[in-house]
């Protein structure tokens, strides 16, 4: 963030690791974490901290963060992910699962980096357009910004389901057969129901 360190992936001895380079000394490398077949990395927008996100092959099994001022690595997230987005303030981040009750589905919570404490925020279908955003939300998690500036909301596209009346007691669904994607804004304290503001397939806060 502040244009003079910079993480990437590098073959150190044959073994994949995740780095910092420093724009002033290209040649120098301090490894900060041992990489894996996939790895995707995120600074917090302060600029403090690192998300390392790894992965063997499908989604992520591992999410961990990288302190710059104390030079070390926690595991923060274990178990299969598929995305994450920090927040403005640089205290939390929403991540994406796969739900596992209903097919295609996937779960957004939010995950407090100091705590560790994940909060359910909802399930849902995303949208063919946003669903894109998140399989390749490392390219996209600039441009694409999901948290209201003061981080305490992000908005999504797609259905959000209620899942005790989706699924029935014996455990059949009941899906509407066709849907039009809305807008929904989370509240990630995790007290308030989503709000549908709109039918849209895709949706970003201002910066402001």
């Amino acid at each position: 963030p502040d244009s003079q360190p910079f993480a990437h992936v590098e073959n150190i001895s044959g073994n994949p690791s995740v780095v910092i380079t420093k724009t002033s000394d290209v040649d120098t490398h301090q490894i900060i974490s041992e990489g894996d077949r996939l790895v995707r990395v995120g600074w917090s927008p302060d600029g403090q901290q690192i998300a390392i996100a790894k992965s063997s092959g499908g989604l992520f099994h591992t999410l961990s963060i990288y302190d710059l001022a104390s030079s070390e690595e926690r595991t923060i997230h274990e178990g299969p992910l598929n995305a994450f987005w920090w927040s403005p303030d640089s205290s939390k981040l929403a991540i994406v699962e796969e739900a596992t009750q209903i097919e295609f589905t996937h779960n957004w919570s939010v995950l407090d980096v100091d705590s560790g404490v994940v909060t359910l925020l909802t399930t849902y279908f995303a949208s063919d357009q946003f669903l894109f955003v998140q399989d390749f939300f490392d390219q996209y998690v600039e441009s694409h910004n999901i948290w209201s500036p003061d981080s305490s909301k992000i908005v999504i596209s797609g259905l959000v389901l209620d899942l005790e009346k989706v699924i029935k007691p014996n455990g059949d669904l009941d899906l509407p057969p066709e849907f039009d994607p809305e807008i929904w804004v989370l509240d990630v304290s995790g007290d308030v129901e989503p709000v549908s503001v709109g039918r849209g397939t895709l949706a970003s806060w201002s910066a402001q």
